[in-house]
C-alpha cells in the first residue's frame, strides 16, 4: 500500500459541513460516497456531521432559477450562503465536498473529489467529443469560468485536496500546478459490502453493461458492437443491459435482456451470471462499477480516458477502446478477443483479493485520517 497507515497519537473531530438539497441525501449522497465515509471515519474518531437546510434566500434562488428567471450558478449561490453556518471548534477537522468553509483560516478544511471545473473547462476546449456527454456541456462558458475562479480561492487556502482518482491527483499536480504536498490520492470504495461469488452460471457467452446515463456511459456503441459480434463472430452472445429506469433505445434483438435499474443486492446475480463487464464510458471521473466487476472476476472493456486506464490494466485484466473511437466494429472486436482469451479471467481472479483491500471505504477512510494527522503532526 503506497502509505503506511497509522491511526495512532491525537485523536480528530471531523466536521463535515453539506447543503441538503433533497431528503434522500440524509440517507445516501453522491451514489453512496459521502454515507460511506462518514460512517467508516465515524469508527476511528469523533464525526460531527453539520446538515445545512435552505434558508429563505437560497429558497427563493432555487424557484427562481426553476422558473428561469435567473441562470443556475452552479451551486454558487448555495455555497455563499452556507458558508455563515458552518460552526468550527479551534481544533476541529473539516472535511468538505464543496468550495466552503473559507471563514476559518486557523482549521484544517480539506475536501474530497472527482473532478473540478479546471479540468472541465480544458475539455470544452481540448476534448469536445468527451465534454459534450459530461453534464456540464450545456452551461455557459462565464459560469463554468466564475466557479473555477471560486475553486481556485479555495484550493489556495485549503489545508488538502483528497482525490477518488489517480489521474486526478495527477492532473492536479501536473496540469493546474497545485503543490505535491497539498493533493492525495486516497481512492474510493465500492458499495458490495457483502460479496457473494457464484461461477457456477458461467457460460463465456455473457455481456454485461450497467450505466443509468446510457449514452454517456457509451450504451449506445455497446449495443451496436454487440449486434456486430452476434451477427459476425459470436451468434451465441448475450448482453445485459442495467442502469436506465426505461429503455433507452430500440432493442430488437432476442438476446439483449433490459433490466432497467435494480438495487445492488440484484445486481450482483448479474455479476455472477456474467463474464465480461463493457462499459466504454465518454466521460467517466472514477467508475466505481469497474471495480465491482473486477472484485466479481470480471474483466473488463473501458476507454483510455480519465481514471480508466488505471481501474483497467489494459492486456492483463481488460482492454482499453482508445478515447475518441466510436466503430463499433472496433468495440465488437475487443469485445470478443476478450471473451475468447482465458488468460485475462485468471489474471482478475489472481488480484481480487487486491481490488476488495484498495477500493473500500475503510481503507480511503484510514488514508484520509492518517494524512491530517501526519499535516496536524507536521504544523506542531
Amino acid at each position: 500500500m503506497w502509505l503506511n497507515i497509522n491511526l495512532g497519537g491525537v485523536s480528530l473531530k471531523i466536521v463535515i459541513p453539506r447543503i441538503i438539497h433533497n431528503k434522500e441525501q440524509l440517507t445516501w449522497d453522491w451514489s453512496g460516497t459521502i454515507t460511506n465515509i462518514k460512517k467508516y471515519l465515524g469508527k476511528y474518531e469523533i464525526v460531527e456531521e453539520q446538515n445545512i437546510f435552505y434558508t429563505f434566500r437560497m429558497y427563493v434562488h432555487k424557484v427562481l432559477v426553476r422558473l428561469g428567471i435567473r441562470k443556475s450558478d452552479m451551486n454558487m449561490t448555495y455555497i455563499k450562503y452556507a458558508e455563515n453556518q458552518v460552526h468550527l471548534s479551534p481544533k476541529d477537522v473539516c472535511l468538505t465536498f464543496d468550495e466552503f468553509p473559507l471563514s476559518f483560516p486557523d482549521n484544517p478544511v480539506y475536501i474530497y473529489q472527482d473532478l473540478n471545473l479546471h479540468y472541465l473547462i480544458e475539455s470544452s476546449q481540448n476534448n469536445r467529443q468527451s465534454f459534450k456527454y459530461s453534464g456540464f456541456q450545456n452551461v455557459p462558458a462565464d459560469i463554468l469560468d466564475r466557479r473555477m475562479r471560486k475553486q481556485e480561492i479555495f484550493y489556495n487556502q485549503a489545508t488538502g485536496i483528497f482525490t477518488m482518482s489517480k489521474w486526478f491527483s495527477d492532473y492536479l499536480i501536473a496540469q493546474q500546478g497545485l503543490p505535491v504536498e497539498k493533493v492525495h490520492y486516497v481512492g474510493a470504495g465500492t458499495n458490495m459490502n457483502n460479496l457473494f461469488l457464484d461461477h457456477s452460471h458461467k457460460e463465456r457467452n455473457k455481456f454485461l453493461f450497467i450505466g443509468k446515463d446510457f449514452f454517456r456511459k457509451g450504451g449506445d456503441l455497446v449495443y451496436n458492437a454487440f449486434v456486430y459480434l452476434q451477427n459476425n463472430l459470436m451468434p451465441e452472445a448475450e448482453l445485459y443491459v442495467i442502469g436506465p429506469s426505461d429503455v433507452p433505445m430500440e432493442f430488437n434483438n432476442p438476446n439483449v435482456y433490459f433490466l432497467g435499474n435494480l438495487p445492488a443486492d440484484k445486481v450482483q446475480y448479474y455479476y455472477n451470471l456474467c463474464d465480461v463487464f463493457v462499459l466504454p464510458s465518454r466521460f467517466e471521473a472514477f467508475g466505481i462499477v469497474f471495480v465491482e466487476a473486477l472484485c466479481y472476476g470480471l474483466p473488463c472493456i473501458g476507454r483510455d480516458l480519465m481514471e480508466m486506464p488505471n481501474l483497467i490494466r489494459n492486456n492483463e485484466t481488460g482492454l482499453l477502446l482508445s478515447a475518441e473511437e466510436e466503430n463499433p466494429q472496433v468495440l465488437a472486436d475487443i469485445m470478443y478477443n476478450l471473451i475468447k482469451d482465458e488468460s485475462f479471467f485468471k489474471n482478475v481472479q489472481t488480484k481480487q483479493d487486491y481490488y476488495k483491500a484498495e477500493y473500500s471505504w475503510d481503507t480511503v477512510a484510514k488514508r484520509m485520517i492518517a494524512i491530517m494527522k501526519q499535516d496536524m503532526n507536521n504544523n506542531l
